[in-house]
């Protein structure tokens, strides 16, 4: 019997970490079957850049909505196939108690949902975290579980907090990330002098851009920063692009090696961009991973109370070593930075090793869910 795989991708397309994670789940996906990507709504750039063939799309099979045909083609079909819907990764949060019963979490979806369940569709989520939750959106999530067969979070801290409220069918797995190949062929003559690059948010959550939030990130930025190497400042998310530009005002009042790519880069040019530094410092997860799976040295310069995805993943792969706080003394931060440089082929070795671990681990859950 094949698998008809429905996937919902991210409702977020301006940020290159969705892209990343987005188009390593759909190549993992369509080893097992026949992926259908719900395409309404999404322009062609994202599919494309996530990898959604023109054959795959929802578009190319049917007018209908998307859960219009997946129920249609379970009627058709339930004696051919085994029917798949996959949620896109990412990171769930919720409160309030209009969110908790009609959000895209809430109690009504989650009846539908169950109902799917029931008639024979198995409901998948991988490699995202969970929380904070208010206590209607606690209720709600626990309720919304019941209709997953996996419920796969990316970190301890997530898969604890599930624990906690007895979420249902919970288990871990890696961030996806872990499992990006970068298919560029590079060239060491297209490696000129060594670079750093440099990549922040300047918010705790969303989209306002805050120069107050950014003030102690860049005074940080300027005593830890080495004088003699070229620095790169770069965003791979749409609302990056304010910050990005304070941090090069600030640091190029001092400094006369720092270069702003002003683009918002895509997946290819980040990786490309990324693979060929000295190492990273950023508070973007998926800038720091995108670097570390191809064995770049990435370094969270991190506020401790508001970088809780990126300290449970460093910290889930042994990597706690490499955060830097900018709540510390500039100094501390100095001498952990010397320190991996000084050691960087020794790190990078370890960091391979992580890499095949979380790929393997990836890959099995994935293989094994769609048997």
């Amino acid at each position: 019997m094949k698998n008809k795989i429905f996937f919902l991708p991210a409702s977020q397309i301006d940020n290159t970490g969705d892209v990343l994670i987005n188009k390593v789940l759909l190549d993992e996906l369509r080893k097992h079957g026949e992926l259908i990507i719900n395409d309404q709504g999404k322009p062609d750039w994202f599919l494309e850049e996530i990898g959604g063939a023109k054959s795959e799309r929802l578009s190319s099979h049917t007018t209908s909505k998307f859960y219009d045909y997946l129920k249609s083609q379970m009627e058709e079909m339930k004696n051919e196939c085994k029917f798949f819907l996959v949620v896109h990764p990412g990171h769930t949060s919720r409160k309030g108690y209009k969110s908790a019963l009609y959000g895209d979490h809430g109690l009504l979806y989650t009846r539908f949902l169950r109902r799917l369940k029931k008639n024979g569709c198995q409901i998948l989520r991988f490699g995202f975290s969970i929380g904070p939750f208010d206590w209607y959106n606690t209720i709600a999530e626990l309720f919304y579980t019941t209709a997953y067969t996996k419920y796969a979070v990316r970190d301890t801290e997530s898969f604890l907090l599930g624990k906690k409220n007895h979420f249902k069918n919970i288990i871990q797995m890696p961030d996806l990330a872990w499992s990006y190949k970068n298919n560029a062929i590079l060239n060491d003559s297209e490696i000129s002098e060594p670079y750093i690059v440099l990549s922040f948010r300047s918010n705790k959550f969303g989209t306002k851009h805050s120069s107050e939030y950014l003030k102690p990130i860049i005074e940080h930025l300027k005593q830890i920063l080495p004088k003699d190497r070229k620095i790169k400042i770069v965003y791979q998310v749409k609302f990056d692009r304010e910050p990005s530009l304070e941090i090069y005002e600030s640091l190029s009042k001092i400094d006369d090696n720092i270069e702003l790519v002003d683009e918002k880069l895509d997946l290819q040019a980040a990786s490309d961009l990324y693979k060929k530094a000295d190492y990273i410092i950023s508070n973007r997860l998926h800038v720091l991973l995108l670097g570390m799976v191809q064995n770049t040295l990435a370094l969270p310069l991190i506020i401790p109370g508001d970088n809780a995805k990126i300290i449970n993943i460093y910290k889930d792969n042994d990597l706690e070593h490499y955060l830097l706080s900018s709540l510390d003394d500039a100094s501390k931060n100095i001498l952990k930075i010397n320190e991996i440089i000084d050691n960087k082929n020794i790190y990078k070795a370890e960091l391979k090793k992580i890499i095949n671990k979380n790929d393997s681990a990836i890959v099995d859950i994935i293989s094994n869910t769609l048997l």
